[in-house]
């Protein structure tokens, strides 16, 4: 699976057919990508994945989330998501200013992706990777 994948689903396709070990990809929101996959989400290469590109993960009472300078930018589901341990969601700025959430907005001013005057996004080489 790549990066291609989750571009697609922000482009509107629904052409992704799963690679081995990959039940399901869905954009769930504007901004939130869900993947499910066969077996539960590994949590020590969760942070050992994270750690290597630089974030922090953090858990507790929760499962664990991916964290870029307090930000959350991917957590393992709960309970209360579709596929449980299963699932991963990646959260991402879309595409769209109108699609984007107070939240993300807000994340993305921080980030300094988003110009407010000109109400544009420019993700540079800060990627989509948060929201």
């Amino acid at each position: 699976m790549s990066l291609d994948v989750v571009s697609e689903l922000f482009e509107g396709k629904k052409t992704y057919n799963p690679v081995t070990g990959v039940r399901v990809v869905e954009r769930v929101t504007s901004g939130a990508v869900r993947i499910e996959f066969v077996d539960k989400v590994d949590y020590v290469i969760l942070e050992m994945v994270a750690a290597e590109e630089g974030y922090l993960t953090e858990s507790g009472s929760f499962t664990p989330r991916v964290v870029d300078k307090g930000v959350i930018i991917a957590r393992v589901g709960s309970r209360s998501d579709p596929g449980r341990r299963h699932d991963l969601f990646i959260y991402l700025f879309p595409p769209d200013e109108k699609q984007m959430t107070t939240y993300a907005r807000t994340v993305a001013l921080q980030k300094g992706v988003y110009e407010p005057e000109t109400k544009r996004i420019n993700l540079g080489s800060e990627g989509a990777l948060y929201a």
